[in-house]
């Protein structure tokens, strides 16, 4: 996938990082030199540029992006323009960063495919994790389902995912396992295929499943 970041602040700077991790194109923008500097070994193409110019959407192709985000923070009126300007282009899905409910109506208005309340998601992601002190990591499907990592319960260790029932008793599926090497090299691995009902548990392992959000906190309350 190839993806524009317009605005290198922290948000946007993370995202550029999270995406180029991920293996995707990416292409980052923003007026500010330094913050463009920052990204540059991560982006796929790193520009200072202001994002505002007609001109700059064709000069780098932003009309062929997969998506782009709109992730300036506090230039709101820099925001709409860009936002009104991309949307007049086509092209990419746009999902922008909004800084008040002012700002989410008006880009509402020009049609944007999603906005991004980053505050908002932070705490509602934040407040999960005090409510549910069992889940190592925890990503939020929705409203009521999520994915999470729990350790491996003790009288899971030496069991085999068939043993467990984990869908059965607990509601839950099972991703996939990051499990910790041995020896000096000590790394977590993550096995990449989908585990299979005679895959053994062992002490150490971190469990990524997905279900709804009660059961996995009845869950991980339980195991621990």
């Amino acid at each position: 996938m190839k993806y524009g970041i317009i605005g290198l602040g922290t948000f946007g700077r993370n995202l550029v990082i999270e995406l180029s991790a991920m293996g995707h194109e990416v292409i980052a923008i923003d007026t500010n030199e330094a913050s463009v500097e920052r990204v540059k070994d991560h982006a796929t193409l790193a520009v200072v540029a202001d994002a505002t110019h007609a001109a700059l959407i064709e000069e780098l192709g932003l009309a062929s992006l997969d998506f782009l985000v709109v992730a300036i923070g506090k230039k709101f009126e820099a925001s709409v323009m860009v936002t009104t300007r991309m949307h007049q282009v086509g092209g990419p899905k746009l999902y922008v960063r909004v800084v008040n409910e002012l700002h989410e109506q008006l880009l509402e208005m020009t049609g944007v495919d999603g906005v991004i309340k980053v505050e908002a998601l932070a705490a509602s992601q934040f407040a999960r994790k005090l409510d549910n002190q069992g889940l190592i990591r925890h990503f939020g499907v929705d409203d009521s389902h999520a994915v999470a990592e729990v350790a491996v319960p003790d009288s899971f260790v030496g069991l085999t995912l068939r043993d467990v029932e984990l869908r059965a008793k607990h509601r839950l599926n099972l991703i996939t396992i990051r499990r910790t090497g041995k020896g000096e090299e000590a790394s977590c691995e993550v096995i990449k295929e989908i585990p299979s009902p005679d895959l053994v548990f062992e002490e150490g392992d971190l469990l990524v499943v997905y279900g709804h959000e009660q059961v996995l906190k009845r869950f991980s309350e339980d195991v621990n």
